[in-house]
């Protein structure tokens, strides 16, 4: 069954464009795991995600929170579509290989009623000039600094991280962001 397409943004943290065109099957999601909500909640819940085309943060964090779908069962889509069109649209430079263990910590805190803020277990993807302290690069679209480590998080990536956000990959940019001197 088709979801849909969408590409999401959010106001409150700096117009961050999160995640790019986004299409999956119902099969990716399977059945939905043991969760430690009221059954009186779930029962209202249903057990898809909502239409993404048009569906906001507050819709998925819905869902989340009343067992309709996991953060891991998010983040595997989200990865299985961006596998799916990026060979075609070069959009996604790399994904972050702890976004699964990332998300099942999620879950797991979530299931112990410990949601850490308002992007808890949303899987999102920022350009790759926004630094990160973990195993992806920060190269800025430049070849010359693949590998480069930094020494903390940028302030937009630790904000994400302290909202719950999961730093899924970062996305495609001009060498140095389009930033070139005219002389």
């Amino acid at each position: 069954m088709l979801v849909s397409k969408t590409i999401f943004s959010v106001s409150g943290l700096s117009s961050l464009a999160l995640l790019v065109t986004f299409l999956c099957s119902s099969t990716v999601f399977g059945s939905p795991t043991a969760r430690s909500v009221d059954d009186a909640r779930r029962k209202n819940c249903g057990d898809t995600l909502p239409d993404l085309f048009s569906t906001t943060i507050d819709e998925l964090q819905e869902g989340l929170e009343c067992g309709a779908f996991t953060s891991v069962q998010l983040t595997t889509a989200y990865i299985a579509r961006i596998n799916e069109v990026n060979p075609i649209l070069n959009a996604v430079l790399e994904i972050n290989p702890d976004a699964l263990a990332i998300a099942a910590d999620l879950d797991a805190q979530r299931a112990a009623r410990k949601v850490i803020g308002p992007l808890h277990g949303i899987p999102i993807l920022i350009k790759d000039n926004i630094a990160t302290m973990d195993k992806m690069n920060n190269t800025a679209g430049s070849f010359a600094l693949l590998g480069a480590k930094v020494a903390a998080d940028s302030t937009m990536a630790a904000n994400l991280r302290k909202a719950g956000a999961i730093i899924l990959g970062k996305t495609n940019l001009s060498q140095w962001a389009n930033y070139r001197s005219t002389n």
